[in-house]
């Protein structure tokens, strides 16, 4: 029963990434990954390393280093929460020696100030270049307002008739070579939208995006000639035929 909860709760995570705004996480592993999976090698030996070395010298004195198994575990609390039980003070009442104290400061100073601001650092830079995607995306809204043109997309689609989403991506790719897209080109042929309102009502409803219309006279200056070559392709293609 655990596993299938945290199973589903890794798809609930996994299933963030269908909109930019809340596919933190799994944007940032990906990118993340290949550091990390280097990182975790080194840490790996390290961290075993140190394991192997506490019980070797301390585990006929302390009941939580007696094995390899328990001495990472105890390590593994004294990492995330420092000192944990591994202190400079000894153990019960006793004095440290000196090699203890050694043992310590090292774990210390090499898995907590060190390994473990290495993990963070790989997390924060990866988590940094997102952002910066995130932001120099021109389509990029928040996932209310995108969830609102869902809905109304399917609103008019059922109002104007406009045909599955899934054969008006099939008809630009194959058709249309150019940047911009007009009423005139999407109704040229017929194929996809029966009548010019329709076409002219799905491109009205996308040009009330300010990321969709042009921004510029330079845009609308290359709006206008992508008119002309759409037309000229459209218009060798029907001869071809």
């Amino acid at each position: 029963t655990l596993l299938c909860l945290m199973g589903l709760m890794t798809r609930i995570v996994i299933g963030t990434s269908a909109h930019p705004r809340i596919a933190l996480i799994t944007k940032t592993l990906y990118i993340a990954m290949s550091d990390l999976v280097h990182f975790s090698i080194l840490f790996s030996i390290v961290f075993v390393g140190f394991a192997m070395i506490g019980t070797w010298r301390f585990a006929h004195n302390r009941q939580d280093l007696r094995t390899v198994l328990i001495t990472c575990g105890t390590l593994f609390d004294a990492m995330l929460g420092p000192p944990g039980d591994m202190t400079m003070g000894g153990w019960q009442e006793r004095e440290p020696d000196f090699e203890y104290v050694l043992f310590t400061l090292a774990f210390h100073v090499i898995c907590f100030f060190l390994m473990l601001n290495f993990i963070l650092a790989i997390i924060i830079d990866s988590y940094t270049l997102v952002i910066a995607e995130l932001r120099t995306t021109e389509v990029e809204q928040d996932i209310f307002s995108d969830l609102l043109d869902v809905v109304t997309w399917q609103f008019l689609r059922l109002r104007h008739s406009w045909p599955p989403r899934h054969e008006i991506l099939y008809h630009l790719r194959r058709r249309l070579t150019t940047q911009f897209v007009t009423a005139e080109q999407l109704h040229w042929d017929g194929e996809v939208f029966q009548e010019h309102k329709q076409a002219e009502a799905f491109v009205s409803h996308y040009f009330q995006h300010d990321f969709l219309a042009p921004k510029s006279e330079a845009e609308d200056e290359e709006l206008a000639l992508d008119h002309v070559a759409t037309y000229q392709s459209l218009t060798l293609q029907k001869l071809e035929q």
